[in-house]
């Protein structure tokens, strides 16, 4: 567990300083946690940054409801890969799609 709280401290020195690299040069600071997972990490972190933008994809439509648009700077797009055509239809929230090939 100590990795992690480690990974967690240096992540939120780091989004401190890309922070004030980014107001310095004045611009928008942006983040996106969960590359490839879906922990719902960067929900806690929108939390405790409220000037950073948060983006999340995620393809729990629970998580994804539940948490976009809670937070200013916290958005969710939900992530569908094409299986089950109604699925997208069924959910009102920006949703990407993966196109297969023919």
């Amino acid at each position: 567990m100590q990795m992690r709280e480690d990974f967690l401290a240096r992540l939120r020195k780091e989004l401190a300083a890309h922070q004030i690299r980014a107001e310095k040069a004045g611009r928008q600071a942006a983040f996106r946690f969960d590359g490839t997972t879906d922990t719902g990490e960067g929900y806690a972190l929108a939390q405790e940054f409220p000037a950073i933008e948060f983006y999340d994809y995620s393809r729990g439509v629970s998580r994804s409801i539940e948490r976009n648009n809670t937070l200013p700077n916290y958005h969710v797009t939900l992530s569908y890969s094409g299986a089950k055509p109604d699925y997208a239809a069924r959910v009102l929230m920006p949703c990407a799609m993966v196109k297969m090939p023919a």
